[in-house]
């Protein structure tokens, strides 16, 4: 069972590490703002040790002759990218390419044939994140991609919206969020800065065992399938 937590008890059990529980210094809006910068403070720390914690995927559609494509609005960071087979789970695995490669991606002559492999560049964001796409080189054709990705960091709009914390790491945010509280006051924040460290170190060393039963071992990409095409006469 989830342990989670919804963003009004975040504040509150904040206000109560910062001793500021009916102190109006720290308003109710500041306090909110304190504790989503905090989620994302913890959410960058899940994802580095296990990258698989907040994935999910999105469809891309793709039209022949159309080379770019939006990612989702929570989009955070890519994972993979894979062209579907068919209606079924399985899919090519799509590389990556570097912007300097960009003019070089298309086909190439092999002793006879052509092979094609699309391959994928994550490009773009703008002042307002929106202008983040995935660029296909060459043309991706008419197919369906499939993107997996990290999902940005919660936004914990309302009050009552939640935060799992897993086994206890909650109490990262609470304890952060506390800081910040105290350094606003000028006050001493050296006892919760111990605190949040032992808290962040537990994190680290238990947030990259959820799949402790699986050995680990290096990942296999070689598997590109490619399409090939007889040259002309």
């Amino acid at each position: 069972m989830p342990r989670t937590r919804t963003r009004d008890q975040l504040v509150q059990r904040a206000r109560e590490l910062a001793d500021m529980e009916t102190n109006g210094f720290i308003s109710d809006t500041e306090a909110e703002e304190m504790v989503a910068q905090s989620v994302a403070e913890l959410w960058g720390i899940l994802v580095t040790t296990d990258p698989d914690r907040y994935s999910v995927t999105s469809d891309i559609s793709a039209t022949a002759g159309t080379y770019e494509y939006a990612v989702p609005a929570d989009f955070m960071q890519c994972l993979m990218v894979e062209r579907l087979i068919g209606s079924g789970p399985d899919g090519i695995t799509l590389e990556p390419y570097s912007l300097q490669e960009q003019n070089q991606i298309g086909l190439a002559d092999l002793g006879g044939s052509f092979v094609t492999s699309v391959r994928y560049l994550v490009t773009g964001q703008g002042a307002d994140g929106s202008g983040t796409v995935v660029r296909f080189r060459p043309d991706p054709g008419s197919a369906t991609y499939r993107l997996h990705y990290v999902q940005a960091p919660q936004d914990l709009a309302a009050g009552a919206s939640e935060f799992d914390g897993v086994a206890g790491w909650e109490e990262f945010v609470t304890h952060d969020a506390a800081i910040q509280m105290k350094q606003k006051e000028e006050s001493d924040t050296s006892v919760l800065e111990r605190r949040l460290a032992r808290i962040e170190t537990r994190i680290k060393r238990l947030s990259g065992l959820r799949k402790s039963g699986q050995p680990r071992l290096p990942a296999r990409i070689r598997n590109r399938v490619h399409h090939r095409r007889a040259t002309s006469a």
